[in-house]
């Protein structure tokens, strides 16, 4: 097998030790740290869920933000815009960037709602 060259971006909900939920987890960071060990710089990019540890992560926060429009649902109304911090960390040599935002640092697990948030937000 060759390795990539260049870099690889893994976009997903999940990665073990961060993230987990279901398997998911282990083929991210199992493919992740694969390339990596092939020479590919790897990135992955992850939602920041509430129950993240940033600085258990040793995670940075960068210097800038996104903003983000989300289409309105309708057509008169105007686009929701969310703005989302970036923060950084790195394990086994893959970069690993934690988009944050209201939305995504308010959830207690990464695919359902918790008793909690229904109570919040039924």
């Amino acid at each position: 097998m060759s390795c990539l060259q260049g870099g690889v971006w893994h976009i997903s909900r999940e990665y073990e030790g961060i993230a987990e939920a279901g398997g998911v987890k282990d083929v991210v960071a199992g493919l992740a740290t694969s390339l990596r060990r092939c020479g590919a710089a790897v990135t992955v990019v992850l939602p920041r869920y509430g129950f993240i540890d940033l600085d258990q992560l040793a995670a940075v926060k960068l210097p800038f933000r996104l903003h983000l429009a989300l289409p309105a649902e309708n057509r008169a109304s105007k686009p929701a815009v969310r703005e989302i911090e970036v923060y950084e960390t790195k394990r086994q040599d893959v970069r690993i960037f934690l988009l944050d935002s209201a939305h995504t640092r308010d959830k207690g697990s990464v695919y359902t709602y918790t008793e909690e948030e229904e109570l919040k937000m039924p």
